[in-house]
């Protein structure tokens, strides 16, 4: 029901509110489904994810006792009893026939008389602008739902390695990077950011599906960004460019078609960048894979919605005129032309792999 299964957008409950605020020329209101998929996460922790004011209204379906919601609006005068939304269900000839196989998995014509009752439980409450004449658009629900578990799992992080929002910064700027190995154009991507921020997050993706394993891409950046201030190297993480939420990265060379990728924006938009107070992200352009170039192109559509900037810079191109990639860096290595990778690589990077 919440999530509108089995109807299209402009047949969900949020739809059918949306519409009936129009019609009585209530403008200043957008409708927003901001439900649960897992009955497990209590309204509180939902609730301390989102951005509320006291302007807002929130419509909360409870599958418990009442009696609980009453000791709760006796207590917070602020929140108050609607009505049972079984009644929408009442005066039907074939109450049975606009259902799936629960009352929670209904058709249309519920989900209208849902939106109904909704309406008329705040309509006291609602502040219309008389003399605002341009509707807002209606949000339809998302296409993709983010569990709690990777809130929670980039809170405990955060707790782990007692990172807190630096003092003083206004600008937060991330970079999330393979380094596979660590090249000369990471570390100029990574000097033209630091010059721009107060503190930089560099994310290293941790998922092992790389020539070079986690442990030595990280290492390689630590020891490439020792010198600069105001940088933090990390790992990822489980949700950031992994075979969770971006498979298709890591099966760059066997793909024509690419299309995955909203999902890994998506957290990082509403749950990384909110939990680390990111507001901007750098990225090198992409001319040769279409992978990351397509990553690139979704990332400039999703993350400034969230309130997170995009700035894509020009690859370096090395002395003589060669853009730095490390796919050609890792070519030479396999070759064993180690001559040609001082114009790849940073010196901290060749020291490193000599070493191992």
């Amino acid at each position: 029901m919440m999530f509108g299964a089995y109807v299209s957008d402009d047949q969900t409950i949020e739809y059918y509110l949306y519409r009936i605020l129009q019609e009585h020329h209530i403008y200043d209101y957008e409708v927003v489904n901001a439900g649960l998929m897992d009955p497990n996460i209590t309204l509180s922790g939902k609730l301390s994810t989102e951005a509320i004011s006291d302007e807002d209204i929130i419509i909360y379906w409870a599958l418990i006792e009442r009696d609980i919601f009453e000791d709760i609006s006796r207590s917070y005068p602020n929140v108050k009893i609607g009505s049972d939304w079984t009644q929408a269900y009442n005066g039907l000839d074939n109450p049975a026939g606009n259902v799936f196989n629960d009352l929670h998995h209904c058709n249309c014509k519920i989900n209208e008389r849902v939106a109904d009752i909704i309406y008329h439980d705040i309509k006291s409450d609602l502040q219309a602008a008389p003399d605002q004449s341009d509707p807002i658009r209606f949000k339809p629900l998302r296409n993709y739902y983010i569990s709690w578990d990777i809130v929670q799992y980039y809170r405990e992080y955060k707790e782990a390695h007692q990172l807190t929002k630096p003092e003083g910064a206004d600008v937060i700027g991330a970079i999330v990077m393979n380094c596979n190995p660590f090249t000369k154009g990471h570390r100029y991507l990574i000097e033209y950011a630091c010059a721009r921020v107060d503190y930089l997050y560099i994310f290293v993706v941790e998922e092992n599906a790389s020539q070079f394993q986690f442990e030595d891409r990280i290492n390689m950046v630590k020891l490439g960004t020792a010198d600069l201030r105001n940088v933090y190297v990390m790992p990822s993480g489980k949700y950031i460019i992994s075979k969770e939420t971006f498979a298709q990265y890591f099966e760059k060379d066997a793909l024509t078609d690419v299309h995955d990728m909203d999902y890994d924006l998506h957290i990082f938009a509403d749950v990384v960048a909110k939990e680390f107070a990111i507001n901007v992200r750098y990225v090198g352009e992409e001319p040769f894979d279409i992978v990351t170039k397509k990553y690139n192109e979704t990332m400039k559509r999703i993350l400034p919605e969230a309130g997170v900037e995009v700035v894509e810079i020009p690859r370096l191109k090395n002395a003589v005129q060669e853009t730095i990639s490390a796919s050609l860096a890792r070519k030479y290595i396999n070759e064993k032309r180690y001559d040609k990778l001082e114009n790849y690589l940073p010196e901290s990077t060749i020291l490193y792999l000599r070493k191992r």
